[in-house]
């Protein structure tokens, strides 16, 4: 098994929002390209959870809708152990961590998506050369 030994980030479009999804050791991260806000995590156990318990409809627009509007606004900020350390002078105001039960899990993904990108023979050839 191949460990985890720095987040992947991943850049994906769901209902016209280009979105960052990051997977790590934890689990699975997502938010808006761009966004300094905090990501919407879950853990993998989370995510398998609600990959496992199924839909029998993909999402109603309205539920897509509501989940990007809950990633727009932002998720929890993560207590202060867990923060990434920041530089002296970067500006923003530190924030108490909410505490609280974790966030729910977003709803799963629509039954298909178009690829992202399709790697190339050449790209995968050049990829596997640089390790």
């Amino acid at each position: 098994m191949q460990k985890f030994t720095r987040a992947l980030t991943r850049e994906i479009e769901v209902g016209g929002e280009r979105l960052a999804v990051t997977l790590s050791e934890e689990g699975l991260s997502f938010r808006v390209v761009g966004s300094r806000k905090p990501p919407h995590d879950m853990t993998w156990t989370a995510c398998l959870v609600a990959c496992t318990q199924g839909r029998e409809q993909p999402p109603s627009p309205d539920e897509m809708d509501t989940a990007l509007k809950a990633l727009r606004a932002g998720g929890k900020e993560r207590p202060e152990k867990e923060k990434p350390a920041q530089p002296e002078g970067a500006g923003g105001e530190q924030q108490p961590a909410a505490e609280s039960a974790p966030p729910p899990p977003p709803p799963p993904p629509a039954e298909s998506h178009p690829p992202v990108h399709e790697q190339t023979s050449a790209e995968r050839i050049t990829r596997e050369e640089t390790r």
